[in-house]
């Protein structure tokens, strides 16, 4: 997999990284606005030691809005009674099938990071929360 980095045109600065096998075009992001590249060596994620869930990065649907916190998620479920986009990423979290080992929310999937870093853009998350809950 391959980490591709968008950037703002306007500001220069990084909104989103994702991995995928190949570059996405996501809603929120165009390609008029927004910058993508590959980097030259995917950087691996590595979760800080003080982590909040032991550095893992598959986690259960209530330990993903506990990360979000009480206040954005209650942001996030506000914003998408008026926005489609948010309603469709807020069922898209819904969804999400629990895997044998009990969790659902992947940090690492692309939807997940993408939905994120929309709703930061759009102000309905305070700047910095996507990268706060991607990294445990």
């Amino acid at each position: 997999m391959t980490t591709y980095v968008v950037t703002s045109r306007a500001t220069g600065a990084e909104v989103l990284r994702y991995n995928a096998d190949s570059q996405q075009d996501w809603q929120g992001f165009p390609a008029a606005d927004f910058d993508q590249a590959a980097l030259a060596e995917p950087e691996p994620v590595v979760p800080a030691p003080s982590s909040v869930f032991g550095g893992r990065r598959r986690l259960t649907k209530l330990e993903f809005v506990s990360l979000l916190g009480e206040d954005e998620f209650k942001a996030v479920l506000t914003a998408a009674e008026a926005s489609v986009d948010v309603a469709a990423w807020v069922k898209l979290i819904e969804l999400l099938t629990p895997n044998p080992d009990g969790t659902s929310v992947d940090l690492d999937d692309a939807r997940v990071l993408a939905g994120l870093g929309a709703m930061e853009i759009a102000g309905v998350l305070p700047a910095g929360t996507a990268q706060r809950v991607i990294h445990g």
